[in-house]
């Protein structure tokens, strides 16, 4: 094994245990079905057809009783509804793996910065109880997606 590799290895172990123990920790979000207004993502009549995909980036394609417009936000709702329909485990799952993107790349931004106490820093970040409702939202999803595009626009 080349040293190169080993380094990789290395790297690559803290963030494989961290992203485990941050999908396990929002796991229960998995079971817990739709949560207050998150039925609304299933009532927007922009989902369903190629039409309505074209719609949501052509008009302002509202979610009922919603008066905001989340391009980026409905493209994936609308995807993930166009291939499992109104499986709301695999939203919350989808919330789940974006918060672990999220984390490799605070810990990626952190460590360009050469910081000391990155992987304190990104636990911490990645089991605060503040973003529990982020994740397991699925409503909330306009959360994550602009937090991984800042991490990923600031780390180079």
């Amino acid at each position: 094994m080349q040293k190169g590799n080993v380094i990789r290895t290395v790297r690559a172990q803290p963030l494989v245990l961290l992203c485990c123990l941050t999908a396990l920790s929002y796991s229960p979000a998995l079971f817990s079905g739709f949560i207050w207004d998150d039925q609304g993502v299933f009532e927007n009549p922009h989902f369903g057809s190629f039409a309505g995909l074209v719609n949501i980036w052509s008009t302002r394609a509202e979610i009922p009783d919603q008066t905001h417009y989340w391009l980026l936000t409905h493209t994936t709702f609308w995807l993930e509804h166009a291939l499992f329909g109104t499986n709301a485990q695999i939203f919350h799952a989808t919330n789940i793996l974006i918060h672990c993107a999220n984390c490799v790349l605070l810990y990626s931004l952190l460590e360009s910065y050469h910081l000391k106490g990155l992987l304190v820093c990104t636990f911490l970040f990645a089991l605060h109880p503040v973003h529990v409702e982020s994740v397991a939202w699925i409503i909330e999803r306009k959360v994550l997606l602009a937090a991984i595009s800042i991490f990923y626009l600031k780390r180079d």
